[in-house]
């Protein structure tokens, strides 16, 4: 609601409450007035209160009744970002030579992964081509805006339906700048949030996306799911 709306409302309410006068409420300071009521109770309720007070206005502008409704939240687990890269220049061609690269950069980082794994005395995660293929797009994605959130604002998580994937409870780990799958697991390893990715005894399947850029920039990405 905007402000004008709002302060009219209070003035209304305020004149028929006997509270102000119709000249009062024709003062009140529409663009310092600072409120929030999500129902008419609660501007009852607080109108009331305040009623009869000598210094309505001045009540008023420091009045702020209610807060936002709370939106639900996702089942997903998303660890605090690092260092947000600079804006890429325009994506290379993907080439076989580019996908391979991808795949075996995959396959370490899940070796990497399990070896930490089993180092916690958990049960490994296995590779998944196709949670890979959802992987990937967040790799080209996060080199467009390095977020948990994706280009259009959706969830990372909106990934998975695109690619029939379904699944009870995901986690995210990105990353930019590492040289070689040694260097971003030993990354994630050093970041409390992505370390509870890769430690999640419940997680069962993992994907990995890789890419470069015209830069030479790796982006990295792990989708993890069960």
């Amino acid at each position: 609601m905007r402000k004008i709306g709002v302060c009219a409302i209070a003035a209304a309410l305020l004149i028929a409450m006997g509270g102000v006068s119709e000249a009062q409420a024709a003062m009140l300071p529409v663009n310092n007035i600072r409120l929030s009521c999500g129902t008419v109770e609660e501007w009852k309720e607080k109108l009331q209160q305040i009623n009869g007070c000598e210094n309505i206005l001045e009540v008023l502008s420091q009045w702020n009744c209610g807060n936002l409704p709370e939106v639900e939240k996702p089942e997903i687990n998303v660890p605090n970002l690092p260092n947000v890269p600079e804006l890429p220049e325009e994506a290379p061609e993907v080439t076989p030579e580019i996908q391979d690269q991808a795949y075996a950069y995959g396959l370490r980082i899940t070796e990497l992964v399990n070896e930490h794994r089993a180092a916690a005395g958990l049960a490994p995660v296995t590779y998944s081509a196709k949670i890979s293929k959802a992987a990937q797009v967040r790799a080209v994605e996060i080199e467009q805006s390095f977020s948990h959130t994706r280009p259009d604002g959706r969830y990372f998580s909106t990934v998975f339906a695109e690619h029939g994937i379904t699944y009870r409870y995901s986690g995210e780990n990105i990353a930019w700048g590492q040289k070689s799958p040694e260097e971003v697991v030993s990354a994630w390893m050093n970041s409390a949030g992505h370390r509870a990715n890769i430690l999640n005894a419940k997680f069962t399947e993992l994907g990995v996306g890789y890419r470069q850029n015209a830069r030479g920039v790796n982006y990295f990405t792990q989708l993890f799911i069960y």
